[in-house]
């Protein structure tokens, strides 16, 4: 397993060095002008890759009657799930676009639709930067020089299995109907947090996927997890932990989930390996932050600081975006205040 990721990063690591070889070569020996047009053709191109791509999944959820809740390319962020609607910083990926069903319904053919769109739009966004480099005249040919970039981006989006979360990869996996079914089964899940219902309270058909093959997706771990510890299933509980564990590259809201799971099982060498999220959750800008500077605050002794956070914590749970996760936060809360967790 893991000499195949080493060859995947290799070879993306490839198509970006070719890409960046061929735009050197381009410009090579010419004048300043080039070099300058060059470069700042470099940044366009990796801009609006990244912003194409991500418009086609917009306007194909859009169109599918999915609603958009938060939209990133490059540098820039809108999440409408959070307080702070709009933030800058570089991610791991070019760009997000997070979505969540209208109505209750079969999810599998028009979620396909979207994921489509996103490649759909790199392929445009790679033809017309390459015709613009071999239509246009010099000095302004050379803004898309850096064309190859583009293809780049289109062949990791389209190249099943080289990315585990790229579009193809995804579509791929839909072959399957295990995939297909715990996707669906997380959409639906996705649907009835937005109406307020909790995971416990979410019907149990949409967290099991019955067959030999387990999806591998993160989402259907941390969901599955995230019901365990609300109905307080320890041995579920444990097990999706591990299945998160073992993924080693998990998002910021698993390692949440995961610190605040330990911190109720008591589990200190667990405790400290998943503390990098804290400071990521000072602006408590979503209610598993809030939940995981609360807890921390209450093993650290903090009480003073405990106090004054508590009805803030509770506050950001019952105004959430999603109900039914704001639910979720809030009982896992109550639990603690029970005393239903070891300290």
């Amino acid at each position: 397993m893991k000499t195949n990721a080493i060859v995947k990063n290799l070879i993306i690591i490839a198509l970006y060095a070719f890409a960046a070889l061929f735009t050197v070569l381009a410009v090579s020996e010419l004048s300043i002008v080039s070099v300058v047009l060059a470069v700042v053709g470099f940044f366009l191109i990796w801009i609006l890759s990244s912003f194409i791509h991500e418009s086609f999944h917009f306007i194909f959820a859009k169109a599918s009657g999915f609603k958009v809740v938060s939209f990133s390319f490059f540098i820039f962020r809108y999440d409408d799930t959070k307080q702070r609607k709009v933030s800058f910083g570089l991610t791991p990926y070019l760009g997000e676009t997070g979505i969540i069903p209208m109505k209750n319904c079969d999810f599998i053919a028009k979620y396909r639709f979207i994921v489509l769109g996103g490649i759909i739009g790199s392929f445009l966004a790679a033809t017309v930067f390459s015709l613009l480099y071999a239509l246009l005249p010099s000095p302004v040919g050379f803004l898309f020089c850096a064309f190859p970039f583009s293809i780049a981006i289109l062949l990791i989006n389209a190249v099943p299995t080289l990315v585990e979360t790229s579009d193809a990869s995804v579509l791929f996996s839909m072959r399957f109907d295990e995939e297909r079914e715990a996707m669906n089964g997380f959409l639906c899940v996705v649907y009835q947090l937005s109406q307020g219902k909790t995971y416990a309270e979410i019907d149990p058909k949409f967290f099991t996927v019955e067959g030999d093959r387990v999806p591998q997706n993160e989402s259907y771990y941390l969901m599955n997890f995230k019901r365990a510890l609300e109905i307080g299933d320890e041995d579920k509980a444990a097990e999706y932990a591990a299945a998160l564990n073992r993924r080693g590259d998990i998002s910021i809201d698993s390692a949440i989930e995961l610190f605040c799971y330990y911190i109720y099982i008591g589990d200190e060498e667990h405790i400290n390996k998943y503390r990098y999220v804290l400071p990521s959750s000072y602006d408590m800008d979503e209610p598993c932050k809030a939940r995981a500077m609360l807890m921390n605050s209450r093993i650290s002794g903090d009480d003073a600081y405990y106090k004054v956070l508590y009805p803030t914590a509770v506050k950001l749970c019952k105004n959430a975006y999603l109900e039914g996760e704001g639910g979720y936060n809030l009982k896992m809360i109550e639990k603690m205040e029970n005393g239903d967790a070891k300290f």
